[in-house]
Formats: C-alpha cells, sequence, structure tokens
C-alpha cells in the first residue's frame, strides 16, 4: 500500500470511530428518549401492583440505578432510608414519586416528548385502555431526562398535584 492510500486509509478511519464514539455520547433523537421512558415504565408499572417489602420505587434505584441521575438517585435513596428506619410512619413522600399518585395503574403509556440540549421532557399518562378506568383528562406526571452516556431521569413533576 501506497503512503498515500495509507494517510487516506488512515484518514477514514479516524473519522469513523470519532462518528461511532460521538453516536454514544449524544442521543440520536427524541424516539430514543421515548423508547427509553417507555422501557422504563413498562417494567416499572407491575411493580407498583406488587406486594413488596417497602415501596415500588426502591426496587427501582436498587436495581435499576444507572436510570436516574445522580443527584436524583441520591434523593431517592436519602428518602428510602429515612423510611425504612422509621417503622409505623411516614416519613419524606408518600405517593410513588415516578407516577405522582398513591393509587399507581398497571400501565402508563409516554406521551408529548419534546427534546432540547440534550434533555427530554415526557408526558407519562396512566393508560386507562388497560385499566378500564375513565379517560385522564391530564399526566399524572411529567418526567425530565438528561442525556450523558445515555437517558436518565433528572426529575418528575406533577402537573396537577398528588393524587
Amino acid at each position: 500500500m501506497c503512503l498515500r492510500s495509507f494517510r487516506i486509509f488512515f484518514f477514514f478511519t479516524i473519522l469513523t470511530v470519532s462518528a461511532t464514539a460521538q453516536d454514544r455520547s449524544r442521543p440520536q433523537d427524541i424516539h430514543s428518549c421515548i423508547r427509553f421512558a417507555a422501557e422504563f415504565f413498562r417494567w416499572y408499572a407491575p411493580l407498583t401492583q406488587m406486594r413488596l417489602d417497602g415501596p415500588a420505587f426502591r426496587v427501582a434505584i436498587e436495581q435499576k440505578p444507572a436510570s436516574f441521575a445522580p443527584e436524583l438517585l441520591r434523593a431517592l435513596q436519602i428518602d428510602s432510608q429515612a423510611q425504612a428506619k422509621a417503622k409505623g410512619e411516614i416519613v419524606g413522600i408518600d405517593f410513588d414519586p415516578f407516577v405522582g399518585s398513591q393509587d399507581p395503574a398497571d400501565h402508563y403509556a409516554i406521551r408529548n416528548a419534546t427534546e432540547r440540549d440534550n434533555m427530554c421532557t415526557v408526558e407519562v399518562w396512566r393508560d386507562s385502555t388497560h385499566d378500564n378506568a375513565a379517560t385522564p383528562q391530564h399526566p399524572d406526571a411529567i418526567a425530565e431526562l438528561g442525556f450523558s452516556a445515555g437517558w436518565q431521569f433528572t426529575d418528575f413533576k406533577y402537573p396537577t398535584g398528588v393524587s
């Protein structure tokens, strides 16, 4: 192989490796955020219906800690630890922080996603097609996600208060 051919080959190899590395550090599009949130809630919603020794969100932070930004994970861990110490009393949050409810549904749908600057916001809706409930008029929660080598939940907000 001549020197010129080698340089061209080397240049394209570097471009390919660089592009691959960039793909892992940036979201592909808003669809990857929606997919991440939907997969999480598909896994999480059944937990909320089980009899557990503690809140369902404790299982989520123990089994899927990478799904949460470090600040949110730490806050949830602190709340979980405080609740575990307060036998028979409710301390901290007294509702499911991921769905904003004391009575979670067995299915949730992700709707109305927006993405900007490696941040994504999705609405988390009670999926009434599965639980024979009335069609909800508002999302149960609004999840905010950030992208840093993968999507992570950074915050949850509740548009109408906790139900």
